[in-house]
């Protein structure tokens, strides 16, 4: 059951969206207020992801030596020593930073998808209810005229009371439902109003777009792949844990090493 949902959620993302829906998706990736925290946060996560790599402040010394006898005076040192990291030097800091920025970006990416599957089948739903609306104001229509049918009748003598009384259920009933429907659209709205960031949005699409069935499941499948967030996220995972492991064991050999040193001499004033 959880497989055919995910191919018909796979199949429903790469389908192309009519003119209204994709203004709408363009609206929601912009407005969302989740997806707007996440691009925040990714920023910052990148930001934190490069600290770091640049080499450590440099160490100044200053010395200041008093001549005895005071014949000889006084002296000045001064000495700058700079600490080179050998891992910075070789690049895996730098290259595990990026393998963190492409999580960071594939995550984006999953939940982006995610948050616009909903929208898509927000969308699709509402579709329906606009048709199921169009059927029920139809039949409210029939009804009406039916009711007026045997109002007419009943004070012509043609019909008694039961005929009428039945008729005006009818058309309270037919009335009752299409009230129902127009509560659903709301709610639907109201659901997709929330997800655009809470500004108002319109969507009175009453027809689904023509959908064509892939010719060829493996070309559709390597597709679906190609462009799956997931996947995607899930293979930068996989580099960055192994470029952690790399680096983790160029820090062990660093540090069975003494440290690399670079150090100005001292000055004399």
């Amino acid at each position: 059951m959880k497989k055919c949902v995910l191919i018909v959620s796979m199949f429903l993302f790469c389908c192309l969206a009519s003119a209204q829906e994709g203004a709408v998706l363009r609206s929601v990736e912009e407005k969302n207020k989740e997806l707007q925290t996440l691009r925040k946060q990714g920023e910052a996560r990148k930001l934190e992801n490069r600290t770091g790599l640049t080499l450590s402040a440099p160490e100044v010394g200053f010395d200041y030596l008093w001549g005895s006898p005071s014949e000889i005076g006084s002296r000045k040192d001064f000495n700058v020593t700079q600490r080179f990291d050998l891992s910075t030097i070789v690049g895996s800091k730098r290259a595990l930073s990026d393998a963190r920025n492409r999580m960071v970006d594939e995550l984006y990416g999953v939940e982006r998808r995610r948050l616009l599957l909903q929208v898509r089948f927000l969308c699709v739903n509402m579709v329906y209810n606009n048709i199921r609306l169009q059927e029920m104001n139809r039949r409210l229509a029939d009804a009406d005229e039916l009711a007026k049918v045997y109002a007419s009748r009943l004070a012509k003598g043609d019909a008694n009371v039961l005929e009428y009384n039945k008729a005006q259920l009818n058309r309270l009933l037919a009335a009752g439902r299409v009230r129902q429907v127009e509560v659903d659209a709301e709610s639907l709205l109201s659901e997709l109003v929330l997800l655009n960031g809470g500004d108002s949005i319109h969507f009175d699409a009453e027809q689904y777009e023509p959908i064509s069935l892939p010719e060829n499941q493996d070309s559709f499948y390597a597709e679906v792949e190609a462009n799956n967030p997931q996947l995607h996220y899930a293979m930068a995972e996989v580099e960055c844990g192994e470029r952690q492991l790399r680096l983790n064991r160029t820090d062990a050999c660093r540090r069975s090493l003494p440290g690399i040193w670079v150090s100005g001499s001292p000055t004399r004033i």
